[in-house]
């Protein structure tokens, strides 16, 4: 069974370079960046540090970030959405799946069962805000 893209009528696989690569199958397709200066901000945790990430990625790996973007919300006249209760490094996984649908742990220090506790944590928290985005 084929995945077709509603937008244009093709085949879902045809949207995929056809590379051997396993990896490159899973990038984010070349025809979401048909605007890439579109912007938007996400500014994340206590600490309001901000992530810019393309408007139409945002908007392809999210229905809550379309809606908010591109509707009458404050989020679509501000291009800015903020959440408060999220870590950077939770937002930085999900910044990746957004791109590339996958994800890579960043280097964390301790001994052995320390960073693999880190790690659970992490991918909880990330699971929470991508069920918060409907992702």
């Amino acid at each position: 069974m084929d995945i077709v893209d509603e937008s244009s009528k093709r085949p879902a696989s045809s949207l995929v370079s056809e590379d051997t690569n396993p990896r490159k199958k899973h990038r984010v397709g070349t025809h979401l960046f048909s605007d890439p200066f579109s912007l938007v901000t996400f500014v994340i945790g206590s600490e309001k540090k901000q992530f810019l990430v393309h408007k139409q990625v945002a908007c392809h790996s999210s229905e809550v970030l379309n809606a908010a973007f591109n509707g009458d919300f404050i989020e679509g006249q501000t291009q800015t959405y903020i959440l408060n209760d999220v870590t950077d490094n939770a937002f930085t996984l999900v910044t990746q799946w957004m791109y590339f649908q996958k994800f890579d742990f960043p280097k964390l220090d301790g001994d052995s069962v320390q960073p693999h506790q880190q790690k659970i944590g992490m991918l909880l928290e990330t699971w929470v805000v991508a069920g918060k985005l409907l992702m």
